[in-house]
């Protein structure tokens, strides 16, 4: 694939499903390296609009900052034209399955915890569409059941790499 255009979507209701900026930068650095036609989009509320999302995701000609510019109409046309979302766990994954777009899940919820508390993979995937769900291999500290931390927490222990081969593995089907 020459030009894969990839919608990534960063923040979730709770800072504890928000996979690391640092951790989006490094993907996005890989991702420009083994595909360098590649457009990449970031997208996010305006409440992530800062120094430091500006520093991370401005100034590379593969990546276009829509950073608190978008409302649901523009996501929706974006993802329509999109090859792939990478999202954390939230309703834009239930948009792009509906628009039967590739979709990668970042979900802070462990494959050790509760298969049907609220926050698992389980209950709330992306359906009729081609996705890959990434989960903690265990719960952290002090979690029962879930991440329970208030900030980013068990989610940070899933890497760049392993979105990377996810991303892959979904590019190379489209």
């Amino acid at each position: 694939l020459g030009r894969p255009n990839i919608l990534i979507s960063l923040g979730a209701g709770q800072a504890r499903r928000s996979w690391p900026h640092s951790h989006v930068d490094e993907l996005v650095k890989k991702l420009v390296q083994i595909y360098p036609g590649i457009v990449i989009t970031v997208i996010g509320p305006k409440s992530l609009i800062s120094v430091e999302t500006d520093e991370l995701f401005t100034g590379s000609k593969n990546l276009v900052n829509l950073i608190g510019k978008t409302d649901l109409s523009n996501i929706v046309w974006l993802m329509k034209r999109a090859d792939m979302l990478v999202s954390n766990d939230s309703g834009l994954i239930h948009i792009a399955s509906s628009l039967k777009l590739p979709t990668v899940v970042v979900s802070s919820h462990p494959l050790n915890g509760d298969p049907w508390h609220l926050n698992s993979p389980n209950r709330y995937h992306p359906w009729k569409t081609r996705f890959v769900c990434l989960q903690p291999e265990k719960l952290l500290d002090d979690c029962f059941n879930s991440c329970r931390s208030k900030q980013a927490h068990c989610i940070k222990s899933i890497t760049p790499d392993q979105v990377l081969s996810a991303c892959s593995q979904l590019i190379t089907g489209i």
